[in-house]
């Protein structure tokens, strides 16, 4: 238990004849074994007095015998003050566990017009997404997420099936008090380039993480859920977080997908699910990722609003001093471009993409109670919901910046040539949309 204690010190009585001291207690911090942090909320005002009790001064002593501390609506901690210091009772403690859920979709990257055309996402970027998920419960509201920022990607305590240690690629941090963000880290980068003539969205990539685990501490018999971000599991060969690129078309048409491709995407290393199913993406899975990218909808055309971004929420235009409002893409010239963010509209704070998926739960977790509460708590024991949201780190980004290298196109390309550069909000990736 962590708290901090603020003592003021002040006159009572008659004229102001007689001093007494004030302890108020707050900012209570349960900490696991694990070293886990669960924020608490006081059910009453703690704090204690020593006063001589005389008439028009405090009452002497604590306000009130105990203070009893919750996790969401559970109460989990009774909190005793005293003269300047206060003990602590368990009433009822979270749980630590983990389930592996088949995979997490970390952002999409969209193809620049033409082959010889690239975009490059490095630690001047930002790039990935903000994840909730607790729309899987039965009370949304008892879901919170406890991570400071920058966290890594282990879950200490667990070291039979999943690492403690950092990834080298992505890092995390607490988004809100209900989700996660994670991000590339500085010492890595990404380059996507176009694959036809012009500009083609089959050329899309989805970057798919492949063996998360998500750990949750819960409260028996409680409705509450606290999540602590994302590990990876060590049984997979990669022995580190395995984000793996899949190609829109490799979804769309399934006879274009690589080997290497297939074998990621069967993770054979992996157990079975929760529903009886085995570890493989399906072609449902598959379905779900590619919907993380609106053109996989053939009939998807951004839409802009009064405000520069489009309608539906998802995309917002370059407009602002440090992006290009147009790229061109022409035969025998090449450009170079510097692109940054900017600002969206509160239009763009609706954009969400979701998709729902099935689980794995380790040898050790089944039966125990972390395994038997956590699946009393979800609003289906077999599946987990998840929400991208939209990304509050694009929005406050605005130094920092991508790179473009567009063309030459081939001699004799008649097609488009101007595109305008939107932002996903949801990805913090930057598409290319031809100019009417």
């Amino acid at each position: 238990m962590e708290w901090t204690v603020a003592t003021t010190s002040g006159t009572c009585g008659p004229n102001g004849s007689y001093s007494f001291t004030e302890w108020t207690f707050s900012g209570f911090t349960y900490v696991d074994a694990w070293g886990n942090d669960y924020p608490l909320q006081a059910g009453a005002a703690a704090v204690y007095f020593n006063s001589p009790g005389l008439p028009y001064c405090p009452p002497s002593g604590a306000i009130s015998a105990t203070t009893p501390l919750y996790l969401g609506t559970a109460e989990i901690i009774d909190f005793y003050v005293g003269a300047g210091s206060g003990t602590a009772s368990a009433a009822s403690l979270p749980v630590p566990g983990y389930v592996n859920p088949k995979y997490a979709v970390v952002d999409v990257i969209y193809a620049p017009p033409g082959t010889t055309s690239s975009v490059t996402y490095t630690n001047d970027t930002v790039v990935g997404n903000t994840a909730s998920t607790s729309v899987s419960f039965t009370s949304s509201d008892s879901v919170s997420s406890s991570l400071t920022a920058s966290a890594g990607l282990g879950i200490p305590g667990f070291t039979d099936t999943v690492t403690t240690t950092d990834s080298n690629e992505y890092t995390q941090g607490e988004s809100s008090s209900s989700s996660v963000a994670t991000s590339l880290k500085a010492s890595y980068g990404i380059t996507v380039y176009g694959c036809t003539t012009g500009l083609s969205h089959a050329c899309d990539y989805i970057n798919v993480w492949l063996n998360p685990i998500v750990q949750f501490g819960v409260v028996p018999n409680s409705n509450v859920a606290n999540w602590f971000g994302y590990g990876f599991d060590e049984n997979d060969p990669a022995k580190e977080i395995d984000v793996v690129p899949i190609q829109l078309d490799w979804i769309q048409d399934p006879s274009t997908m690589p080997g290497y491709a297939k074998t990621e995407t069967g993770r054979s290393w992996a157990l079975d699910n929760m529903d009886g199913s085995g570890p493989a993406l399906t072609s449902t899975d598959l379905d779900n990722i590619a919907a993380a990218d609106p053109f996989s909808n053939a009939s998807y055309t951004p839409v802009l609003g009064s405000d520069y971004t489009t309608t539906d929420g998802r995309f917002t235009q370059c407009h602002m001093t440090g992006c290009n409002t147009t790229i061109s893409y022409v035969p025998d010239i090449a450009y170079a471009y510097t692109q940054g963010y900017s600002t969206t509209s509160t239009s763009s704070e609706t954009a969400t993409y979701s998709y729902s998926e099935t689980f794995s739960e380790e040898s050790n977790i089944k039966g125990s109670e972390f395994g038997d509460t956590f699946g009393a708590d979800l609003k289906s024991s077999t599946s987990l919901t998840w929400t991208n949201m939209f990304s509050q780190a694009t929005n406050n980004s605005s130094s920092h910046t991508a790179s473009f290298t567009i063309g030459p196109a081939p001699s004799g390309y008649n097609g488009l040539n101007d595109f305008v550069v939107f932002q996903d909000n949801l990805y913090g990736t930057f598409m290319f949309n031809p100019v009417d």
